[in-house]
Parts: structure tokens; sequence; C-alpha cells
């Protein structure tokens, strides 16, 4: 399915989107999307809600070490808050990787209590959110290489495009295969961005495994 006909507004989706230049806090080293190691998957969760009354939605983006595009999903859901929802987001990022049979993976999320809570068991959030992750918890076990990691929102931007044009659907979900073009400028600033890390060689020799 082409993202034009995903979405009901590209506009709407990509407002407000974060500048496409590397981020810097407080005059610190700008920030960028940091790949997995070698031989792994990494998976970026998010999800985008406004009020109960409305659909929710989830965006997952699997990237290889080189932080090339391997596959991506919108999905529409209705949910109770935006804990909820990150929950979800979670919990389907890990039921897709399960499904294609991927063996080292790692989940990598903006909602940081919930990470933390996946973690360490502990975490003031919601009864409903912890069936959820515990959910998301056993299903992990299937994996021969799992982590969940916490990331600054500003480096999740694709999951977050993703997961608004997901509520904002007039299909509801959808898988890709390749790219979609609202999120090429991100994906293209992510993968430029892995050089500036010291001593990581992975841009230069593209991965040779498959999904």
């Amino acid at each position: 399915m082409e993202a034009i006909n995903l979405i009901a507004n590209q506009d709407i989706v990509l407002n407000n989107v974060s500048s496409r230049v590397p981020i810097s806090i407080n005059g610190s080293i700008p920030m960028f999307w940091r790949p997995p190691s070698p031989h792994v998957l990494k998976i970026n969760i998010d999800a985008s809600f406004i009020s109960a009354s409305e659909f929710a939605g989830i965006g997952i983006l699997i990237r290889d070490y080189a932080g090339h595009f391997r596959k991506a999903k919108c999905v529409q859901i209705r949910s109770g808050s935006s804990e909820q929802a990150e929950g979800l987001a979670i919990l389907v990022a890990v039921e897709w990787a399960k499904e294609l049979k991927l063996s080292r993976v790692s989940f990598e999320s903006d909602a940081k209590n919930l990470i933390d809570y996946i973690n360490s068991g502990k975490g003031g959030i919601e009864w409903s959110s912890r069936t959820i992750l515990d959910d998301s918890k056993f299903l992990s076990s299937f994996f021969d290489s799992v982590d969940f990691i916490y990331t600054h929102r500003d480096t999740n931007r694709t999951a977050d495009i993703l997961a608004r044009a997901a509520r904002l659907s007039n299909d509801g979900s959808a898988s890709f295969d390749y790219p979609p073009y609202i999120i090429f400028d991100v994906l293209t600033s992510d993968e430029n961005g892995i050089v500036n890390f010291p001593n990581n060689g992975n841009h230069i020799v593209a991965s040779n495994f498959s999904l």
C-alpha cells in the first residue's frame, strides 16, 4: 500500500516534525539515532494518542546496524490513555518481530517509564499497562537476544511520524517493505548521523542478513 493511501493528510502528519538537523541539548554533543550492534535489528516504536474517544496510532520501524530500512508498520488502535497506547505499541512490535521470526532484536521507545518497568519490574504505571508489558516480556523470551532501550523522543522521529500516520489513516493499518516517502528525510538524517559515533564502523559495510 502506498503511503498516500495510508494517511488522510500528509501535511498534518509532517507538521511540527523535529528539524532534520541533528539535535543538540543544552549545547551538548548532537543527538543521533544510535545503530544496533552487527547482526542485530533495531526496532523503533512510538504511539500517537489524542483522546480515548479517537483512534490512536502505532508506528514501528525496523533497521539494521548500517541504518538501512528493513520494514515498517502502521497500526490504528483504540486506547484509554497515552501510556496504554505506548504499551500496546511495544506489545505489537514484539509480536510482529516474533511473527517475522527475528532472533536478535533491540526494541527502542521514548516511553521511559514503560522501558524502566520492562527492565526492572519497577515504576509507577497503570495496572493495564503492567499487563500489556508483562505479555511483552513473556514473548520476548522467545528471541535469542533481546533488549529494551529508552531513547529521547527527538531520536525516535521516524516512529513518531509513522504513529501519527496510523492515527490519521483512512485505511487503518499497513505494512511497508520499502520506506514510505513521509520518512525519507528523517531516515536519511539518521543514517548520515551514524558516522558521528566514535569508534563506530558500522556504516562502512552493509549488513548481509535479511528478514
